[in-house]
């Protein structure tokens, strides 16, 4: 617009708002009389223009006048030139007192429907001005305090603009970086949370939609295609952390932290819901893209059955959902799952969240069984109560009762799964206090019968609490043998004078081997679903006896068992001599005495089984027994109260037996994992005990002949097998699959257990970082670009895993991160960081976790003489972490010892209580900042400051 040279029309346009104010004229009338006056003003003259000001000044005292200026403004702007817009943004706001200033945009958002948006949001002149109004507006502002008011109004006109769906002018996102800046750097706190959600969602939007946008980031300014490869990352880990890791329940928690990952605001919008829907949803089909076999299913299960409640939580209504949905439907990772998709768009139906009519628009050829509505549960309840509660086991085989054909019917919907999960868990508890054996052990055959349902079950809330239960029951029945008390009954009859001598089975054959068909039944499913579930064991350290049957492969070498079981006089080897008769003995027709079988625990059986056939193959290879005599002794072991130890044999073979030489061992060795791999027929509780165990340990068994697969036998036994995924836990797969889509695995519970191998600390990821820095994706003549990008994505990767695995491991809430990396990262220069020389005998070593041992010896050494200073770690070694008067001033919290806290005076014979304090104190130690900090101190700076910059934006997106 060019410069006027002439002004005309203020005494006339004064006089006209004053006429009409007077004789409260319509706003149309108004308009017509402003349009005339125009006309007659203008015309005949070149480079002129009316000055409007008169039409805004004193207008917070007139609501009339308001509309007035609504009226020219807007109204009579029929060819959406927004000239005198553009004018009353550029030229005249800034004059107008601070309540006419106020007043004017207190009324347009009170009208902001009536507003063009979309015109708007695309007209450049139009948002030049009032971009260089938000630049401007800090210079001539008056009071912060009240200006409050009118900043909110302000920044309301900017989210309407930003809402309007247009492709927004670059250099106006540049001036709303810049105002968000202000308002954040002035108290404005709602209007930026506002602003910012707004914001935000339309990065979201421009970035699905390819437009050229920036974003606000903790990490700075970047690129759209940066930012939306950043955030994929983001996304991936952190539902990887909460859905496969943590087993997090769905809840308004996890949505909070989730819009936290997307940068949003905490302020909740319709926009912002449906955004937080289409990232939820498609970033976990992307996870579903990069799971495994074993994460599979687990990944189906929170898209069909864990999303739906985080749709239902976000309150979003059917019309606007099923638009999501038809969006995310046309996304390429959801296409590749397109039963997945349907299944989760089936739950939604039946709890009413989206309509079956929407259906179409969604989902081509949509199958009518999505439609399914008014499920009767009451059935459901009754029928279950029938099998599991009424129905005696001892006289209704489960295939009798109808148990496997009610879960698959169970699985047919949502809303049965939600009413059988809580009857489950229940009916477990009662069994369990109830000793109702085998009332237990048909609920878990059933329930592992039809995975979609076990999943369900035990993923609903938390793995961990479901097996835990089951845990310590076995505890209290593991070295306990048939006909005799438990540790539990013997605790009762000895401290209790009410307890009753219960029958706990009579000496018959029958009752002994349903005893452990029943423990061996709960084992099975605790190691299956620790193998299902990628559950961490240290989580079950209270357990520590039944923890040994889990990890087989390190208790069968027990010193303990080994020299009873080698001792020619001990009980255990006469067991075992017994054991080796009665089942390879061809001249034995009488099979397993019963008294045999009571000589031994669950424990027991466990450590001397996988001898007992270590011994069987001696023979065999010795030509003491034939090989029909070898193989009709593994038969037994299909029997149900045997089957249980079949894991620890399996883990046995592979791991102890390979050792011996020569093709014919290998080859017998081969006939017996395929005899037991492959049995014969089974009734319906053996075949899914025995494909429970077969489940288990497939990958151990292909992975330890898969070398020796030259020879034919192992070949073909091969086949039987299925062939592990390949390697889950290679980030630049990630990375790659991240910038290019290239396909890819990833299990994020796979890395960490290789950062526990090293000792659960952080150096494994910065080696990891290293090496994934040195081999990122160049890609021709777009190299730089691609280069830089993927060096982003890198550090963003490995600050996260550091983060996730550092919050699950440890028992503080990584509050100390903050201050001790954001004191880092504010000086930059390490010189200045370390103001402290270390010990004159400190060894710098390249290995942090070499560096922690050597302080975990120092730091019990100064605790026993007494020469503790009172810093949680040792001060020598952590240069830059000041004494507590230091770190004050500095803001950085430093723990004190503990053991100074203690008042003795006050609690002179008060050891427990001393000794809680102390192992308090010990767990409040967060090992894995002391770990960083010394990855800090003895590498790159350059490294590390990018990573530690990283880490702090990650730090608020734990759950």
């Amino acid at each position: 617009m060019s410069e006027t040279t002439t002004t005309l029309g203020q005494p006339q346009l004064d006089r006209l708002v004053l006429i009409s104010l007077r004789k409260k004229f319509h706003p149309l009338t108004f308009g017509k009389l402003y349009r005339e006056y125009k006309f007659k003003t203008l015309s005949g003259t070149n480079d002129a223009k009316i000055d409007l000001l008169p039409l805004f000044q004193d207008c917070s005292s007139s609501a009339l006048q308001l509309k007035y200026i609504f009226e020219v403004l807007v109204t009579n702007d029929l060819d959406n030139t927004f000239e005198d817009l553009v004018n009353f943004f550029s030229t005249y706001l800034a004059k107008l007192k601070q309540e006419d200033q106020t007043a004017i945009l207190v009324y347009f958002n009170q009208i902001s429907d009536e507003f063009p948006w979309k015109s708007l949001g695309c007209h450049e002149e139009f948002l030049k001005a009032l971009g260089s109004f938000l630049e401007s507006f800090p210079k001539f502002q008056r009071s912060l305090d009240n200006d409050a008011k009118f900043i909110l109004m302000l920044t309301k006109f900017v989210a309407n603009i930003l809402s309007s769906g247009s492709k927004i002018f670059p250099q106006f996102t540049q001036d709303i970086l810049n105002y968000l800046e202000y308002l954040k750097k002035n108290g404005f706190d709602s209007s930026y949370e506002y602003l910012n959600a707004s914001f935000s969602d339309y990065n979201l939007s421009a970035v699905k939609k390819g437009y050229n946008t920036l974003t606000v980031s903790q990490n700075g300014r970047q690129g759209s295609l940066e930012s939306a490869k950043l955030l994929k990352i983001r996304k991936i880990l952190w539902l990887s952390q909460q859905f496969i890791v943590k087993y997090s329940p769905v809840n308004e928690k996890l949505i909070r932290v989730f819009k936290r990952v997307l940068n949003l605001s905490s302020v909740t919008t319709a926009a912002t819901n449906t955004s937080i829907a289409y990232e939820f949803t498609t970033s976990m089909f992307d996870c579903l893209l990069l799971s495994t076999k074993r994460t599979r299913d687990v990944w189906i299960n929170a898209i069909t059955n864990k999303l739906p409640l985080v749709m239902k939580l976000l309150k979003i209504s059917q019309a606007k959902l099923a638009t999501t949905l038809q969006n995310i439907s046309d996304a390429s990772n959801v296409d590749q799952n397109r039963q997945v998709f349907i299944k989760f768009l089936k739950n939604l139906i039946t709890l009413d969240l989206v309509k079956p009519e929407h259906l179409q628009r969604i989902v081509t050829n949509a199958p009518s069984t999505l439609a399914m509505k008014n499920i009767k549960t009451e059935e459901v309840v009754a029928t279950y109560n029938n099998i599991f509660h009424k129905s005696n086991p001892e006289f209704s085989s489960i295939e009798e009762s109808g148990a496997l054909n009610f879960m698959k019917t169970v699985s047919q919907s949502i809303l049965y799964m939600q009413t059988v999960s809580k009857l489950i868990l229940d009916s477990i508890r009662t069994f369990i206090t109830e000793k109702d054996n085998l009332r237990l052990r048909r609920i878990l055959i059933s329930l592992a019968s039809e995975k979609s349902v076990l999943d369900y079950v035990l993923l609903e809330r938390s793995p961990y609490d479901f097996i835990q239960k089951l845990l310590s029951y076995l505890d209290q029945l593991v070295d306990t043998r048939p006909g005799t008390e438990t540790k539990s009954d013997q605790f009762m009859r000895e401290n209790n004078e009410d307890f009753m001598d219960l029958d706990l089975g009579s000496d018959d054959a029958s009752n002994a081997q349903e005893f452990f068909t029943d423990l061996g039944t709960v084992l099975i499913f605790v190691q299956y679903a620790v193998y299902r579930y990628n559950m961490n064991l240290w989580k079950f350290e209270k357990n520590d006896i039944t923890l040994q049957l889990l990890n087989n492969a390190s208790t069968i070498n027990s010193n303990d068992y080994l020299e009873k079981l080698q001792d020619p006089s001990s009980e255990l080897n006469k067991i075992m001599n017994k054991w080796i008769s009665s089942l390879f003995n061809s001249d034995n027709t009488d099979g397993i005495s019963d008294d045999l079988i009571k000589m031994c625990s669950l424990r027991d059986y466990h450590f001397i089984m996988p001898r007992i056939l270590e011994e069987a193959i001696m023979a065999y290879s010795s030509c003491l027994i034939d090989e029909d005599s070898l193989i009709g002794g593994l038969e037994y072991f299909y029997q149900p109260f045997l089957i249980n130890n079949l894991t620890t044999i399996f883990r046995y073979l592979v791991n102890a037996s390979w050792e011996k030489e020569g093709q014919n061992s290998i080859i017998t060795l081969t006939k017996i994992l395929e005899k037991l791999s492959k049995p014969g027929e089974m009734n319906d509780e053996a075949r899914i005990l025995h494909s429970m165990v077969m489940e288990n340990v497939n990958d151990v068994v292909f992975t330890a002949l898969e070398n020796l697969s030259g020879l034919p036998q192992v070949e073909n036994y091969l086949k039987q097998l299925k062939k592990p995924d390949p390697d889950s836990t290679d980030l630049s797969g990630l990375i790659t699959y991240i910038l290019e889509g290239k396909p890819a695995k990833f299990e994020l519970p796979e890395v960490y257990m290789i950062a526990d191998s090293i000792g659960e600390r952080l150096d494994m990821f910065y080696d990891e970082l290293t090496f994934i820095l040195s081999t990122s994706t160049k890609d021709g003549g777009n190299s730089h670009v691609n280069n830089r990008l993927a060096e982003a994505l890198d550090y963003e990767l490995i600050a996260s895993l550091m983060v996730y695995y550092s919050s699950f491991k440890t028992c503080t809430p990584l509050k100390s991160w903050v201050n001790h990396l954001n004191y880092f990262n504010e000086k930059r220069n390490l010189d200045i960081a370390y103001d402290r020389v270390p010990s004159n005998n400190l060894t710098i070593t390249n290995s942090a976790s070499t560096k922690l041992e050597e302080e975990t010896a120092s730091d019990s050494k100064e605790n026993i003489t007494g020469t503790h200073t009172g810093s949680s770690f040792d001060e020598s070694l952590m240069g830059f972490v000041k004494d507590p008067e230091e770190a004050e001033q500095n803001n950085i919290t430093v723990k004190l010892d503990p053991d100074a806290m203690i008042d003795d005076s006050k609690e002179e014979n008060s050891l427990e209580k001393i000794e809680e304090k102390r192992d308090r104190g010990k767990n409040e130690c967060d090992l894995f900042i002391v770990n960083l900090l010394i990855l800090i101190r003895y590498n790159d700076p350059k490294v590390m400051n990018n990573l530690i910059t990283r880490i702090l934006s990650n730090l608020e997106c734990i759950h």
